[in-house]
C-alpha cells in the first residue's frame, strides 16, 4: 500500500529557495497535463531548457525525461495557456510560511 505523503511547509520552502534560484526571469515556453501531472517548459535566464513537472501536493522536480504529450490540450491546459504561456517569471516565494 503505497502512503500519500504531502509536503510540509519545511518542504515547501526548500523547494521555493531551489526553484527561485533556477526560474526568477525565465520564460514559460508550453504547458501541458498528462493524467494528474503538469508539465511546464521554461527557458531559463541562462537560455536553458528547463521541464519542470508539479504533481498536485506530493512531487515537484525537473527532468530530462520526454513525456507523451497529447496531441490535443484540455480546456483547462487551454485556459492555463492563454495566461501564461511566453510570460515571465518574476519570483518564487512562499506566502508566510504557508504550505
Amino acid at each position: 500500500m503505497k502512503k500519500n505523503i504531502k509536503f510540509s511547509n519545511f518542504d515547501v520552502f526548500a523547494i521555493t529557495k531551489e526553484l527561485d534560484l533556477v526560474l526568477t526571469q525565465g520564460k514559460i515556453t508550453n504547458i501541458y497535463e498528462i493524467e494528474d501531472i503538469l508539465i511546464l517548459k521554461i527557458k531559463t535566464k541562462l537560455n536553458e531548457k528547463k521541464i519542470l513537472i508539479v504533481k498536485n501536493d506530493s512531487r515537484i522536480n525537473f527532468t530530462n525525461y520526454d513525456y507523451p504529450i497529447p496531441k490535443y490540450p484540455s480546456q483547462y491546459i487551454g485556459s492555463l495557456r492563454k495566461l501564461l504561456k511566453n510570460r515571465r517569471i518574476l519570483a518564487i516565494n512562499q506566502h508566510n510560511f504557508d504550505r
